[in-house]
């Protein structure tokens, strides 16, 4: 079972970026209410930070996550200038989808879409392989 924490608990850092995620259906962009998505450190993906629920929008409300300093990425440095994280989107008859690597800037709002495969679905999308990661490269 995932442990939840708050999102401040997983770092001291005072920088924040936003994260806003929109889900859909690929069958037509319908937006799907009540997918619940969870927020995960990529580093850690059994410690859900957040958990979420998508309105008649199929989106979610805005989330602070913790990022590292906005210096990272003004100039070039070892230091990576983004956090990562993984999304977890559920949602009833429809598959369930992992995207890892999700990139939060400081001082920035991300927005995330995700496209969601229903289980009943007859048409091609039934014969495709079973559902892989997201990697953000």
């Amino acid at each position: 079972m995932a442990k939840k924490l708050h999102a401040a608990q997983t770092t001291d850092s005072p920088y924040a970026g936003g994260l806003k995620i929109s889900i859909t259906s690929t069958l037509g962009q319908i937006p799907i209410e009540g997918a619940t998505v969870s927020i995960a450190l990529t580093e850690s993906p059994d410690v859900i930070l957040d958990t979420l629920t998508t309105d008649a929008s199929g989106q979610t409300d805005v989330v602070e996550l913790p990022a590292p300093p906005l210096d990272y990425s003004l100039s070039p440095s070892e230091q990576r200038p983004y956090s990562e994280y993984n999304i977890t989107v559920e949602a009833p008859g429809y598959e369930p989808v992992v995207v890892e690597g999700s990139e939060i800037l400081p001082d920035v709002l991300s927005l995330q879409p995700i496209a969601l495969i229903r289980l009943s679905c007859s048409c091609i999308c039934s014969t495709l392989a079973p559902e892989e990661p997201i990697v953000r490269v």
